[in-house]
This record gives structure tokens, C-alpha cells and sequence, in this order.
């Protein structure tokens, strides 16, 4: 069966696999080392792209179901993975899937092996400004964003803006998306015109938020769900502006 099988990254792949299921109770990790030998033996024999993305599909996934605590199994697949690394077959996407399953330390270990493989990718490096802004390290990431805000996606401004409403930088973050130098291309500032209005409207004036709403709608940079909230806005005002309300729905 060997002989006959041996080039298919499917057969390796399930040999592989089914050592995780194999009863095992002389060593607590030896289904994982037996798994990893099947991938390594596979890879001298089916060195290819789609043989690689089966093994790290499956690192992926056993540590996303290890535990913090597992720190044996956990080191044996983070060795492997490294190996992996160094050898320059992980895409960003597998890197982001192991930053997104992993744990602890192990998951600023992948951000770092990430940001050194592709550090020009756009994908890894919203990652890591979200990754430092889960963590609190909100100096370096603003940082990060300021000097790439111009190729990131409304995705990140969006979580951006969140993180920041509540604090001195917003008035910059606002002013780059829609001051007179403006970072954003108008399909990201479609995404993040609602946001906006809303801010003016609570931290600046009512005023401010209609004249923002009109600049945005002369420049092609809103759509219909702008004018409800610019709608809803006046609506909470105790007097409403009829007048107002009829040149925008109009």
C-alpha cells in the first residue's frame, strides 16, 4: 500500500491523523510524537505545498484543542511548527490561524515568527496592531496604525476607533480618515462615516455633524444607512429642524 500511495498527500496525511487515535499508555505524548514522525517521513517524500498545508492544518488544530497546561504536547508541536518556519512553508494565513488558536507566551512567539516572514504583509500586520491593543500596548499600536493607516482596512479602523472613542487620540484618528489629508479612499470611509457623526454629534455639536454629513454626501462618501443616522440624530434633539429633516431625505 506504501508503494502504491506513497506520493499522495492524502494517504500520509490520514496515516498521520489516525496516531492521534491510537490507544497509547506507555508515554502521555507519544500519539503526538508518532503523528509528527508520520508528517516528517511524509514531507522527505511528498516535499509539497499541499502536503505542508495538511501538516499545518493539523498543528493548527491540536493547538487549538491543547490546553494551557499541556506544556509538553504543547512545546513538541511548537518545535515542529518552528522547523516549519525556518523553512519558509507557512503562508500568513497559517500564521494567523496559529496566533488566533494559541496560548500564552506561544502566541507572541508566532506574531514574531509572522512579522519576520512577511513583513510587509497587510493581513499580519493588522493582526499584530489588534494583538497589542487586546493586550493593552495601545502606545505601540497607534503607533503601527498612524504609519500604515493609508493600506489597512475599514476592518481595523473600525476596531481602531473602538478602542480609542474614549480617548485623546480619536480627534487624530477621525482627522486622518476624513481631514483635509485624508488617509482613506471612499469605500472605507462609507464604513466609517457612521462613527463619525456619531462622535461629532455627542463630543462636538449637532452642527458639526450636518455640516460632516454634507461634505461626505457632496464627496460621494456615504450611502442610505448615512442619511438614517443623520436622520436619527435630529431626531434626538427636543425641537426638531423640519427643514433640516426635508433636505435630507431629499
Amino acid at each position: 500500500m506504501s508503494t502504491t500511495f506513497n506520493m499522495d498527500p492524502n494517504y500520509w496525511d490520514t496515516l498521520a491523523i489516525n496516531e492521534l487515535f491510537e490507544p497509547n499508555f506507555t508515554y502521555p505524548n507519544m500519539n503526538i510524537i508518532k503523528c509528527l514522525s508520520r508528517y516528517n517521513a511524509a514531507l522527505l517524500i511528498v516535499d509539497t505545498n499541499e502536503m505542508w498545508n495538511k501538516y499545518l492544518t493539523t498543528m493548527v488544530k491540536l493547538i487549538s484543542n491543547a490546553g494551557i497546561t499541556e506544556i509538553h504536547k504543547l512545546a513538541l508541536i511548537k518545535v515542529s511548527i518552528h522547523c516549519a518556519h525556518k523553512k519558509k512553508k507557512l503562508t500568513p494565513s497559517h500564521y494567523i490561524h496559529l496566533i488566533y488558536n494559541s496560548k500564552g507566551s506561544m502566541t507572541l512567539d508566532f506574531l514574531d515568527w509572522a512579522i519576520e516572514a512577511y513583513p510587509n504583509d497587510t493581513r499580519i500586520l493588522e493582526v499584530n496592531i489588534n494583538f497589542k491593543l487586546t493586550n493593552k500596548d495601545e502606545l505601540i499600536a497607534y503607533e503601527l496604525f498612524k504609519e500604515n493607516a493609508y493600506k489597512v482596512s475599514s476592518t481595523l479602523w473600525l476596531i481602531v476607533i473602538k478602542y480609542f472613542l474614549n480617548k485623546p487620540q480619536i480627534w487624530h484618528i477621525f482627522n486622518m480618515a476624513f481631514g483635509d489629508e485624508s488617509v482613506c479612499c471612499n469605500e472605507v470611509k462609507k464604513k466609517l462615516a457612521k462613527e463619525y457623526l456619531l462622535w461629532l454629534s455627542k463630543n462636538k455639536s449637532l452642527n458639526d455633524a450636518r455640516n460632516a454629513y454634507l461634505l461626505l454626501n457632496t464627496n460621494n462618501s456615504c450611502d442610505a444607512s448615512l442619511c438614517k443616522t443623520m436622520v436619527n440624530l435630529e431626531n434626538r434633539q427636543q425641537i426638531i429642524d423640519v427643514s433640516r429633516l426635508g433636505s435630507i431625505l431629499h
